[in-house]
Parts: C-alpha cells; sequence; structure tokens
C-alpha cells in the first residue's frame, strides 16, 4: 500500500521581506496531501511573460469575476510587490493606439515588447524584472500597467519627448502605442506605496472580460515571499509569536472570517498583519530552523 504523506496544520505565517508578517489561525485544523498536485494562484507560461489565472475563477450571479477570486488575485501582486520592494525603480504604463480589445493579440504584443526588453538588459549585464497587472477601460481598449527595475532616464526608459515635463519617460520598445513611466523612488514622497498604486487597476472597470484569463503579470525571476503552515500549538508558531511581541511589531491589519452559506468553500480564520522597521531575518531564522527565542 501507497504511503499517505498528509500535513496538518491550522495557522499561516506569511514573511515578507519589506518587514511585514502575516498570519492566519483558522478555526479548524486543516489537513492537506503532499503527494497530491495543488494548483497555486499562478501558473507560469515558457517564456516567463504571462502568469495568474486564479485556479478557482468563477462567474458570481451579475456575469463578473467572483470577488474572492479577484481578492486572491489582489493578495498576489502585494505579496511580491513587497517581497521584492528592492527592485522597483520605475512604473510603466503600455496602452495601444489602436482600440486593441482581443486579449489574445494584446498579450502577444506585449509578451513581443517583454522579450526585446529582456533580451536588451541581458546585454547590459541584468535581469528585466516587472510586476503588473491588465487593465480594461470603458471603451474596451487593454493597457498594462508595470512595476519594474528599468531605471528611469536610462536607454530603456529615456525622458518622453515634445513635453515639459521632465519626470516621465517613454517605453523603448514599445511601438504599438502610447508609453508612459514615472520613478517610484525618486519622483514619490514617503507616504506612496507600490504595493496598493498597482493594485487598485485590478478593481478598476474589471468585469467576466477577464475570466478565467490572466490579472496578474510577473516575470519569473521574482521571490516569492516565504509561507510556513504550522499548528498553533507548535513551539516553532510560538516561538514566532513571542519574538513578534518581544520586537514590538506593529499590528497594521487584524481581520476575521465567519462561515457563510454562500461561500462554503471558505475556511473561517483570523488574520493578523504586522510590520517591523527592521527585516526579518531573526523571524525567518526561527522558522526555518525551531529556534527558541
Amino acid at each position: 500500500m501507497e504511503k499517505v504523506h498528509l500535513m496538518r496544520y491550522d495557522t499561516k505565517i506569511k514573511v515578507l521581506r519589506d518587514g511585514s508578517v502575516r498570519t492566519k489561525l483558522y478555526n479548524s485544523v486543516i489537513t492537506r496531501d503532499l503527494q497530491l498536485f495543488e494548483e497555486d494562484d499562478i501558473s507560469d507560461t515558457s517564456n516567463g511573460s504571462i502568469v495568474g489565472r486564479v485556479a478557482s475563477d468563477k462567474l458570481s450571479d451579475d456575469d463578473t469575476v467572483r470577488q474572492d477570486s479577484l481578492i486572491r488575485s489582489r493578495n498576489l501582486i502585494i505579496d511580491y510587490a513587497c517581497q521584492n520592494c528592492d527592485c522597483w525603480k520605475s512604473f510603466v504604463t503600455l496602452t495601444f493606439a489602436e482600440n486593441v480589445k482581443d486579449l489574445d493579440i494584446a498579450n502577444s504584443i506585449f509578451n513581443k515588447y517583454c522579450t526585446q526588453v529582456r533580451r536588451a538588459c541581458k546585454k547590459l549585464g541584468f535581469e528585466f524584472m516587472y510586476l503588473g497587472t491588465i487593465e480594461f477601460q470603458k471603451r474596451g481598449a487593454v493597457h498594462y500597467h508595470l512595476l519594474t527595475n528599468l531605471v528611469p532616464g536610462s536607454d530603456l526608459l529615456p525622458f518622453q519627448r515634445d513635453t515639459t515635463n521632465k519626470k516621465m519617460y517613454d517605453a523603448k520598445y514599445w511601438k504599438d502605442g502610447f508609453s508612459s513611466a514615472f520613478d517610484v523612488i525618486n519622483d514619490t514622497d514617503e507616504n506612496f506605496n507600490i504595493a496598493l498604486y498597482i493594485v487598485k487597476y485590478i478593481y478598476k472597470d474589471l468585469d467576466n472580460r477577464l475570466y478565467g484569463r490572466t490579472r496578474v503579470l510577473k516575470s519569473n525571476n521574482l521571490e516569492k515571499p516565504i509561507e510556513f503552515e504550522l499548528m498553533s500549538n507548535d513551539n516553532t508558531y510560538q516561538n514566532a509569536i513571542d519574538y513578534i511581541k518581544q520586537k514590538k511589531y506593529d499590528v497594521t491589519n487584524v481581520y476575521r472570517t465567519a462561515q457563510s452559506d454562500d461561500k462554503p468553500y471558505i475556511i473561517p480564520f483570523t488574520a493578523i498583519d504586522y510590520k517591523s522597521q527592521d527585516d526579518n531575518s531573526t523571524l525567518l531564522e526561527i522558522l526555518q530552523n525551531d529556534l527558541e527565542f
């Protein structure tokens, strides 16, 4: 008889590079078979340009993308934006001169642009990194919004021509319409939140045109946040929470779900988000090596 490998947990701790920690304490124990394929919130393509189809994407009664699916996409973008916070240097918008509504055509053009930029970056000695979303405007046109590691004012993001605004840039190799970019480091203040800025485009004019389709764009070289599945009575979990409390992490959000008849697939949980002004290297060491604090 084949041996079954099961994992039991009632708590998840997600640790991010920007000092954020997200915890979920479920109302019941979850059992998972480690040998079964677990479909993630994203699925890479061969060239790494388009990812992000949510496995449980379904339409609601009014033919719009279901809210919980939208929330997963939102959280996915925030995770990658925060985990790779040191990479982002620019925010780029790509539009089409023609009113391109066909997402397959638009994505094909977008992938060609990414391929050209990736090759140019490789010649310059670094890898192209990006994270973004697709926006459908009311007229139906497709737009792309991207966080990138391209430096504003460089050859790949030159100053916009024929403009008096010296803080806006063009995207080289985007030949199918208008492009714009701004500097997320030097032209924003301390209140600017990169993750929330890009997330807002997920909610803008979203309907069933993105049902079952990509909502999250990312390059394959982005780092994914580290997540731990634990039992709340484990020493590892208790040591991690003790460290968070002793280091006086700020509580940034508390969220509780309740059992819902119309969402039986959701296990109720309490979520608490923390934030430290320092990095999470010691916390990671505690969780990875089961260290006491």
